[in-house]
C-alpha cells in the first residue's frame, strides 16, 4: 500500500481495547490532539509488526482519550492484541507548524553544535518540563530556550546553541 519508513510521526499509543466491536482506547501523543479527527490511514506498530489500517471513526472520549476504530479490527480480541503499540503517521499527514517551531522527532537526531564549535552528539530525547522543552544529548541537557538554541537547520541536521554559563560542565 505505502512505504511504511514514511510513517514516521508517533500520535498515538493503544492503551486497551474499548467495547466489543474492536475499538481502541487511544492515548495521544501529539500537540494536536484534533488530529484524529480527519486521520484517514494509520501505521499501527507493534513489537512484532508495523501494519497499514484504514481510519473507520474518531472521537475523542474523555479528555486523554481517543475511541478509534480501524478497517479490519472488528472485535474485541483483535483490539486487544494491539495494546501497547504505536500509532504513527506521516509527515505530510501532520499540520504545518509555524516557523521556529518543530515537531519533536525533527528535533531528535539534530548534531548540536555550540557557537564556539564544540560538538556535543545528537539530540537523543526531548523532555517536555511545562515551562520549556529540554533537548537530551549524551554531552548535556539544553533548555529549548531563544537565549541557548541559536539556529535549527532541518537540511543540515543541525542545532547551533549558545550554552548559558554552567551548562556545560568544564574539565
Amino acid at each position: 500500500m505505502s512505504d511504511h519508513r514514511a510513517y514516521d510521526v508517533h500520535v498515538g499509543k493503544v492503551v486497551s481495547a474499548h467495547g466489543l466491536r474492536g475499538q481502541l482506547k487511544v492515548a495521544p501523543i501529539t500537540d494536536i490532539p484534533e488530529r484524529w479527527e480527519s486521520l484517514h490511514e494509520v501505521m499501527v506498530r507493534t513489537a512484532r509488526s508495523a501494519t497499514l489500517y484504514r481510519v473507520k471513526a474518531a472521537r475523542e472520549a474523555h479528555p486523554g482519550t481517543w475511541l478509534v476504530s480501524l478497517e479490519g479490527i472488528e472485535d474485541r480480541t483483535a483490539a486487544e492484541a494491539l495494546r501497547g503499540a504505536q500509532l504513527l503517521v506521516r509527515e505530510d499527514d501532520s499540520p504545518a507548524l509555524p516557523e521556529g517551531v518543530y515537531y519533536t522527532h525533527q528535533i531528535i537526531g539534530l548534531q548540536v553544535v555550540t557557537t564556539d564549535g564544540r560538538e556535543l552528539g545528537p539530540v537523543t530525547d526531548v523532555i517536555e518540563t511545562g515551562a520549556n522543552d529540554v533537548y537530551a544529548t549524551a554531552a548535556a541537557l539544553i533548555p529549548a530556550i531563544k537565549q541557548v538554541i541559536r539556529k535549527i537547520d532541518l537540511q543540515a541536521g543541525t542545532m547551533l546553541i549558545e550554552p548559558m554559563p554552567g551548562l556545560l560542565e568544564e574539565g
